[in-house]
């Protein structure tokens, strides 16, 4: 299954998609038993909010960095192998992929 599209908008320390009678609330970085809302909270939703941005912009940026500096059009010292920064952002794109469990 995927996940919701974006965009995504932190709202408090809740994370929704849409707008007005079109609403949805994605995620809940806080406690639900308390009005008591923190400064850690509202990072939390922050950073879920921007998720779908980060995956779109981390996955453009690994196929330029694969795309200039692995495999076979990288630097001859790396032929037939991938950058540490391009394995690393493969890694991270799988985790946020639906087939990741």
């Amino acid at each position: 299954m995927a996940h919701t599209p974006g965009p995504w908008r932190q709202a408090g320390y809740a994370v929704i998609r849409g707008e007005g009678t079109e609403e949805e609330r994605i995620a809940i970085a806080g406690d639900y038993d308390t009005d008591d809302v923190s400064a850690t909270h509202l990072a939390n939703a922050r950073l879920i909010a921007a998720a779908p941005d980060l995956l779109a912009a981390l996955t453009a940026a690994q196929e330029v960095i694969h795309g200039f500096f692995c495999g076979d059009k990288g630097p001859p010292a790396w032929e037939g192998k991938c950058a540490k920064e391009c394995t690393q952002a493969k890694a991270a794109i799988a985790k946020a992929s639906p087939q990741a469990r």
